[in-house]
């Protein structure tokens, strides 16, 4: 892991998220080259939360595929994707959003969220290794229930 990987927060920048995760689906088309992961994610504006804060969620070394905000394709003008960081800015008190992206575990190099470990395909999420596979408030304070589907070839992974 390189040190631009680690992200330090101390205590006294410490801010609540304005968003919290209380359901997350997942479905991992599972695949050493290209897994295609969807995640399906149901947010809530937090109390401390000002009424017009964006959701804002991690994300970063994956390919964003497709993006929706309460069924509904969510246009590129509408949200904004920097500093590994995806920011919806008008997303509602409680919203679901879905997203499909695109991961190379054999590629990944850094240990972090899905990889390549021999003939194995592996998942390191803490703390921060989650926002290497799909958009999520990716931090030790946003606890949330989680359903996991995955899916490959069972000759390549009994």
């Amino acid at each position: 892991m390189a040190a631009s990987d680690i992200a330090y927060v101390h205590q006294a920048d410490y801010r609540p998220p304005a968003f919290r995760a209380t359901d997350a689906e997942l479905v991992f088309l599972l695949d050493a080259e290209r897994t295609v992961i969807r995640s399906r994610l149901v947010l809530e504006r937090t109390p401390e939360a000002a009424a017009d804060a964006p959701l804002e969620l991690d994300g970063r070394d994956f390919e964003l595929a497709s993006l929706a905000l309460d069924g509904r394709p969510l246009p590129a003008s509408f949200w904004d994707r920097a500093a590994e960081r995806l920011v919806v800015a008008d997303a509602g008190d409680r919203c679901v959003l879905e997203a499909e992206t695109v991961v190379c575990p054999a590629r990944n190099r850094s240990q972090m969220g899905l990889f390549a470990a021999g003939n194995c395909l592996v998942t390191q999420c803490e703390a921060d290794g989650f926002r290497r596979m799909t958009f999520f408030p990716d931090r030790p304070d946003v606890m949330c229930r989680f359903t996991v589907r995955l899916e490959a070839d069972a000759a390549t992974y009994p």
